[in-house]
């Protein structure tokens, strides 16, 4: 039955019956007919419409289910999780990650690749373009799926992003580089894509499955190489006017920042100032000439100085820039992430001590992510699975998803 053939009660019956599907859980006709009031033959209708859409699947019912117990066995149904795969694309400055999962958020590939966009400047559209696609399309292949099962597919970048998908351009061009048009290069393949700021998409992602899980006021703060927040007030995330709400450049005017580099970057920078200075005995516990931030961190928990001067600095930083968070936005919870947040819990506990001396009672927790490298990508799933659900009736299914359903 096309979509366009549904009447206003029988679609609003379709997508309730959509939405209790989504829970993953097989349905029984019996439980809708209680959920909607409707009678037997309405609900099982629209069942039929649903399954014939390639939406749901019908299941053994409850007598061959082995949960029979007497009277008419109810007729059972389920979403159909593959009938699509939704797409989310962590498009970093340094890696791009590819997350293809069925209709309820759970993985089918996920890939990850390497690409140089170091140097900003000779970075041409063409190239930040390909190199984000060229991951993408193998992700599609691993999964096994084409261009039209793809029912949202959303890009996080590391740059601010209105509404229309576009970033501004900045000093640098670093914000233009990351998003050189993405919104109309993978509109040329069918699709819808929705372009938003990686630290928004984290936001998202804390929310739904990490840390910030049945929390409605709080700050995803992305620290690797540059900083960047994602606030959520009320249960809303905010974007501003411009898509600028989240960018930290205000900390070159803190006192004790001075620049959104991010602390794996400082942690870096750092340790290597301390090795290389004359006459001082090297250590960090590693005999590695460019020590990483976890490398840096795990020795100062060993006991090591120069690490441990280190994190002190990262500490006092990290300290300012969370207060000025909590004063600014009245959170109670700020989730660090990035390239730190899986060995950063005893730097966090410290921060958390530190701000409380600064902020009106009560402190916000400070925590480490547990998404790990996973949140922007995560949050890109989220954002499209939001956008499908809000009106899955309005989309097409591929034409495999339907055919199957049909035989």
């Amino acid at each position: 039955m096309p979509e366009s053939t549904f009447s206003s009660q029988r679609r609003r019956t379709a997508l309730d019956v959509l939405a209790s599907a989504w829970s993953g859980e097989p349905v029984t006709a019996s439980g809708l007919i209680a959920a909607t009031g409707l009678t037997r033959s309405t609900v099982i209708g629209v069942c039929d419409d649903l399954v014939g859409l390639g939406w749901l699947e019908e299941l053994a019912n409850q007598r061959e289910a082995g949960d029979y117990v007497k009277g008419r066995p109810a007729r059972r149904y389920a979403l159909r999780r593959r009938a699509g795969v939704l797409v989310g694309v962590d498009a970093g400055q340094h890696s791009v990650d590819v997350l293809v999962t069925d209709l309820l958020g759970e993985t089918v590939v996920r890939r990850v690749e390497s690409v140089d966009h170091e140097r900003i400047e000779d970075l041409p559209r063409e190239r930040r373009r390909a190199d984000v696609e060229r991951v993408l399309n193998a992700a599609l292949r691993d999964a096994g799926v084409g261009d039209s099962a793809v029912l949202a597919i959303t890009l996080g970048v590391p740059a601010p992003v209105d509404a229309r998908g576009d970033s501004p351009d900045d000093a640098k061009g670093f914000w233009s580089a990351m998003n050189p048009g993405l919104t109309e290069h993978f509109a040329r393949r069918g699709w819808a894509p929705v372009i938003d700021n990686d630290a928004n998409l984290a936001a998202l992602a804390e929310g739904w499955r990490g840390a910030a899980v049945r929390s409605d006021d709080y700050v995803a703060l992305l620290s690797g190489e540059r900083l960047g927040a994602g606030v959520v007030l009320g249960g809303s995330l905010l974007r501003g006017a411009r898509g600028l709400t989240g960018e930290m450049r205000y900390l070159e005017l803190v006192e004790g920042v001075g620049s959104t580099e991010g602390l794996a970057a400082l942690a870096r920078t750092w340790a290597g100032e301390a090795l290389s200075r004359p006459g001082r005995r090297a250590s960090l516990l590693d005999p590695a000439q460019n020590p990483g931030a976890e490398q840096v961190l795990e020795a100062a928990l060993a006991g090591d100085a120069l690490a441990g001067a280190v994190v002190e600095r990262l500490a006092e930083r990290l300290t300012r820039i969370t207060a000025t968070l909590a004063t600014l936005l009245d959170v109670s919870l700020i989730v660090v992430g990035g390239a730190l947040a899986s060995s950063a819990a005893p730097l966090l506990d410290e921060v958390s001590t530190r701000v409380a001396a600064h902020v009106h009672a009560p402190a916000p927790r400070i925590v480490p992510s547990t998404l790990g490298d996973r949140a922007v990508a995560l949050g890109a799933i989220r954002a499209g699975l939001d956008r499908v659900r809000a009106d899955p009736l309005a989309l097409l299914l591929p034409a495999r998803a339907r055919e199957s359903a049909a035989g």
